[in-house]
């Protein structure tokens, strides 16, 4: 392994193990010495069980992509932005709809085809659909995957697709991803 990949993926680790350990920090919160120790710990533990599974990838995709540790850290960022920002809408409507007397919920189950290519992408679009209230990951059988909605109207399908749209272009996964139908 040469210096300039041991620097880099130095550097990768030590990026990893901090967003580990701010992701910690913003759900913790905690100030004291012992609760910091223990986010430090934990974190650095974790970026070292996870460290190869994050960072080791097939030889062509490690050609294809120029980023700072094989990922896209900036745009990963900017996607968890707009996530939680489509999480906090999705929280509002679904509050809506349990506060709303005539309860407007008409459940549904969306099955789509994604092109996807990687793992990781497949995996980031179905805990993102999961982390958003009102749909749920039930099941991905290669490319297909089925969706379960609380209500079955177009702007899920439409939250679907922008989620693939912007995991594709995070990751540079594919020129036009496939687009949703429910």
């Amino acid at each position: 392994m040469s210096s300039l990949t041991r620097i880099l993926r130095t550097r990768a680790f030590w990026l990893h193990w901090l967003t580990l350990f701010s992701f910690w920090f913003v759900l913790s919160g905690s100030l004291k010495a012992f609760y910091l120790a223990a986010g430090l710990l934990c974190s650095g533990g974790v970026a070292l069980l996870t460290y190869d599974l994050q960072f080791s990838e097939p030889a062509h995709e490690r050609d294809r992509r120029q980023h700072f540790g094989g990922l896209p850290w900036l745009g990963l960022w900017l996607y968890s932005f707009w996530l939680l920002k489509e999480v906090a809408v999705a929280n509002w409507q679904v509050v809506k709809i349990v506060l709303d007397p005539r309860l407007s919920i008409d459940p549904a189950m969306i099955r789509f085809e994604t092109r996807l290519d990687s793992s990781l992408a497949r995996t980031l679009l179905a805990n993102s659909i999961t982390l958003t209230p009102g749909t749920i990951t039930i099941d991905i059988q290669g490319d297909e995957f089925l969706v379960h909605a609380l209500v079955a109207d177009q702007s899920a399908v439409e939250g679907i697709t922008a989620m693939q749209t912007r995991i594709a272009a995070v990751l540079s996964e594919l020129e036009n991803p496939q687009e949703v139908r429910g």
